[in-house]
């Protein structure tokens, strides 16, 4: 309990202390604020927040990112103009002034107050990330181009929210440059980036001379694949398997098929071998050449396959098969179709096992229409009742038969 003796002060000290508590008062109104802009439904997270705690401080920011259609309130503008007066030198009344001007659509009051609170506050996130919005709808992408770069430092979580906006504007005359450098010092950034790129239907060539034919360390390949994959389903074959050739160092390579040997499996499909591995069954490269193939005959299954690009004409498809021999009613058989359309070409059922191995050859002929590419398949057939088929595969060969 404060006596009354002990409030018999000087003026200037009572003076000192109301201004204090109002002082205090004004940055806990302020805090306020900062609260309603980010966690405005969340009054239990909002209640923990401190200043000086940098993590729930950068909970609050990246809050902020995801939040951007907030609406500044009247009230909220008072709290920031009272916040100004005490506290003339702090940076956040001027995000909320520019924020507020930014859904007023007041670009130049925007940008311009936006950037105060950047001068006040290099590093204050939420600014920034107002101040990137301001110049993208400005139209300055010079300026989006280096807040980006700053906010993908400060805030390495908040990188995927700013893949779509960099994706969007990484052929711009102005900003692409300076977004490319920026993806050029992030491989994992460029590679979420680029994938999205892809999703969003963007064209191929520009797609590859942003991430490059050869995979730097620690980029992704998830776009590589993408890419591919796209193409592939809007039957672009040949330009496909040239984009494959690049990616995998073999610009020049003529084989028919790629890898027979099974013994570098780790070049991607769909025109290097796709080892599918279910519950239906496994195929597994081993170390002398070919794969081991274990089918369970419990239901129709892929366990290889490969995309061909096989010009029109006849060719001649030959494996040798290894196994113990048995009455067993599931089957296995190689099979080569068409890409474009459900038009089988040949399938080749596993008949000649035996334990020192067994070769069978088959000739099949590309259409001159209609199938620009080819896929070929391992494929596996349950029969009457579940039983597994152990196989091994060796020397298979692809040849063009004139």
């Amino acid at each position: 309990m404060i006596s009354g003796l002990q409030w018999r002060m000087a003026p200037a000290a009572r003076l000192f202390i109301v201004v204090s508590v109002c002082v205090l008062l004004a940055v806990a109104a302020l805090q306020e604020t900062i609260i309603a802009l980010t966690f405005s439904d969340a009054p239990a997270v909002a209640a923990q927040v401190s200043r000086r705690d940098a993590r729930v401080i950068d909970a609050l920011q990246l809050q902020m990112l995801q939040r951007r259609n907030l609406v500044v309130s009247r009230q909220m503008l008072d709290q920031g103009r009272l916040a100004l007066n005490v506290s003339p030198l702090d940076d956040t009344p001027f995000v909320i002034f520019g924020k507020y001007a930014l859904q007023r659509g007041d670009f130049p009051s925007a940008t311009r107050l936006l950037e105060e609170a950047r001068r006040r506050a290099p590093r204050g996130q939420m600014g920034r990330y107002f101040l990137l919005d301001a110049y993208l709808q400005a139209g300055n992408m010079t300026g989006a181009a280096g807040e980006i770069a700053v906010l993908v430092r400060l805030v390495p979580e908040t990188s995927a929210l700013l893949v779509p906006i960099i994706a969007r504007f990484a052929d711009d005359r102005l900003a692409g440059p300076a977004l490319r450098k920026i993806l050029r010092r992030d491989p994992l950034l460029r590679g979420q980036v680029l994938l999205q790129m892809v999703k969003a239907d963007v064209d191929p060539r520009l797609i590859l001379s942003i991430g490059g034919v050869n995979a730097p360390e620690g980029d992704i390949a998830d776009w590589r694949s993408a890419l591919l994959d796209r193409m592939v389903r809007r039957q672009q074959i040949p330009q496909s398997f040239a984009v494959w050739k690049r990616f995998t160092g073999l610009p020049n390579s003529k084989a028919l098929l790629q890898d027979s040997g099974f013994r570098h499996t780790g070049q991607m499909p769909p025109f290097g071998w796709n080892l599918l591995g279910t519950g239906d069954g496994v195929a597994e490269p081993v170390r002398q050449g070919g794969i081991d193939v274990e089918y369970f005959g419990r239901g129709p299954a892929d366990l290889a396959r490969q995309l061909l690009v096989l010009a029109p004409g006849a060719y001649a498809l030959s494996f040798r098969a290894m196994g113990a021999a048995g009455r067993i009613s599931a089957s296995i058989s190689w099979e080569v179709e068409c890409s474009s359309q459900p038009r089988q070409l040949v399938a080749i059922r596993v008949a000649n096992v035996s334990p020192v191995g067994a070769i069978t050859r088959a000739v099949f002929v590309v259409p001159s229409e209609g199938c620009s590419g080819q896929w070929l398949t391992l494929k596996g057939y349950p029969g009457e009742f579940p039983a597994t088929l152990a196989l091994n595969f060796s020397d298979l060969r692809l040849e063009h038969v004139r």
